[in-house]
């Protein structure tokens, strides 16, 4: 009972510890972020609006054309309740085409001259993030609801990974730093902690920990090899290439950052492998403290080889899922499947789904292996003090 009270009371603490760290270093995000030029005059802010008016719609055949003179209101902000006519151009040519109509909600693209006191708008899209907000709202939810203390620390898990990711790796990555090592060095910090507020600190967690650790190294390893011997680029989609003619980018590592994407990709499954076996191992051995270290270990192989096939689709298919647009480019255009998949994206997603399997895969044997190296270990010591 003294036991349980003392593991409560550190694990509290650690909560707490992690609570003031999230209050202190995570500044809130402002959805409605603004910034000024470098006159310091103009200001330029997102906010939301609703479109009140279509004021004229006129449609030039010759250049295919649409132009929309629109009244909308400014929703939040100083701003709030301001009506702005605003010019949106539609050309006709391109798939989607943002037709506005009267009570569409969108997100406004303010510009504030303070010398002339002129306020201007764009309509930069759809208003699309408050229903994000909405179902992750849902999610968190269903994690207190059905989780209960577990999806406490499910919560409190996500939300350190999320802060490591963007304000630790990002702007690491951002300033030059090596994409790879920053991100095994993340994920590291990302399973060491997380482990240790779901499990606590015992056997169990140390044996999980080592095997994810083991099987991330494994998988970026792997990708760092095949991926430097296929001439990947690192550059796979518009988005990429795009962020490549940024001059504040220009220190990026667009290879690293797609090796590092691919360890953290395969981290989430890895985590969970590695956890579901050290978990079955040890209430094996609380159910028959006198089994075989042999036999302990087989039965870990045993619940490994039995999550392995569902674990490795889960990943295959989040990867492919990811890459269906581009699989319907090339089916659409006859491509033959060599041409397919030497493709530089369909090439980056194969291996991104073969070597987060394999370290999955790894993970199994590793962390069945260490759980029973942890246990000889424990019990030879527990000999020794006892023969003293």
């Amino acid at each position: 009972m003294d036991d349980m009270q003392y593991l409560f009371r550190s694990n509290l603490s650690m909560y707490l510890m992690l609570g003031c760290i999230f209050c202190f270093f995570m500044k809130p995000y402002d959805i409605y972020a603004q910034s000024m030029d470098q006159d310091n005059q103009t200001l330029h802010k997102y906010v939301s609006g609703i479109i009140l008016e279509i004021q004229s719609d006129e449609i030039d055949s010759s250049s295919q054309m649409r132009y929309q003179d629109i009244k909308v209101e400014i929703l939040e902000g100083t701003f709030a309740h301001h009506t702005l006519s605003v010019f949106h151009t539609i050309n006709m040519a391109n798939v989607y085409q943002y037709k506005y109509v009267p009570g569409d909600k969108v997100l406004l693209s303010l510009h504030y001259n303070k010398v002339e006191n002129k306020l201007q708008a764009i309509i930069y899209d759809h208003l699309r993030y408050p229903y994000l907000l909405y179902i992750t709202g849902l999610f968190l939810a269903s994690l207190l609801l059905i989780g209960g203390k577990q999806g406490i620390k499910a919560i409190i898990t996500l939300s350190f990974t999320c802060f490591c990711i963007i304000k630790i790796y990002i702007p690491l990555v951002i300033s030059g730093n090596n994409p790879i090592i920053t991100s095994i060095a993340i994920c590291s910090s990302v399973i060491v902690i997380s482990f240790l507020i779901i499990s606590g600190f015992n056997r169990k967690t140390l044996t999980a920990i080592c095997g994810t650790i083991g099987g991330v190294i494994v998988a970026g390893s792997l990708a760092y090899f095949i991926g430097g011997i296929a001439n990947l680029t690192g550059i796979e989609s518009e988005e990429v290439e795009l962020l490549s003619y940024i001059s504040s980018a220009s220190s990026i590592d667009f290879k690293g950052v797609l090796f590092g994407g691919i360890i953290m990709g395969a981290l989430g499954a890895i985590m969970d492998v590695s956890m579901s076996i050290s978990s079955s191992m040890y209430e094996i051995e609380i159910a028959n403290p006198r089994i075989p270290t042999f036999q302990l270990i087989q039965s870990g192989m045993n619940v490994g080889i039995d999550i392995m096939g569902t674990m490795s689709n889960t990943l295959i298919l989040a990867y492919l899922g990811g890459s269906i647009n581009v699989i319907l480019v090339f089916l659409i255009y006859n491509h033959s499947f060599v041409a397919f998949i030497n493709s530089d994206p369909i090439a980056s997603e194969i291996i991104r789904a073969m070597t987060g399997s394999i370290g999955l895969v790894t993970t199994i044997p590793l962390t069945a292996f260490l759980k029973g190296i942890f246990r000889e270990t424990t019990t030879r010591t527990v000999r020794k003090r006892a023969y003293k």
